[in-house]
């Protein structure tokens, strides 16, 4: 619980508001607008299945999936003034043979694969989470 009344009227919200991807960098960058955050250490981000059921490369508590090597990993999480911005890095190698890579019917993942994951914000006032 927050440890003072202050805290309890905040709102502490990040909502997602632009995403873009660059295929020669193979970077996925988003923009999140957020209320009542003043540090980067105060937000959480984790990469989870595409379903949002299970933690991806094996951090945190529960379900968890995992790759030999990692298909996709934070690289850069900013906050300036209620900007949130994050960088995500594919490694366009480990597509093929990752959890989070899904095909049509019998397609090579190579050539036809879709990698889809979820990211979890999560809100850490002291050493809980708001979320």
């Amino acid at each position: 619980p927050p440890s003072t009344l202050i805290d309890t009227i905040k709102k502490y919200t990040i909502i997602l508001e632009k995403s873009s991807f660059d295929s020669s960098q193979f970077l996925l960058t988003t923009e999140h607008t957020t209320s009542d955050l003043s540090a980067e250490s105060q937000i959480k981000m984790s990469i989870m299945t595409f379903d949002c059921n299970a933690t991806y490369g094996g951090i945190g508590l529960g379900k968890s999936v995992t790759d030999a090597e990692p298909v996709v990993l934070i690289e850069t999480t900013s906050l300036v003034g209620t900007l949130l911005s994050n960088t995500f890095k594919v490694e366009k190698f480990a597509l093929e043979n990752s959890v989070l890579t899904s095909t049509a019917s019998n397609s090579d993942k190579s050539i036809a694969g879709k990698l889809e994951f979820c990211v979890k914000a999560e809100i850490i006032i002291g050493a809980k989470s708001v979320n």
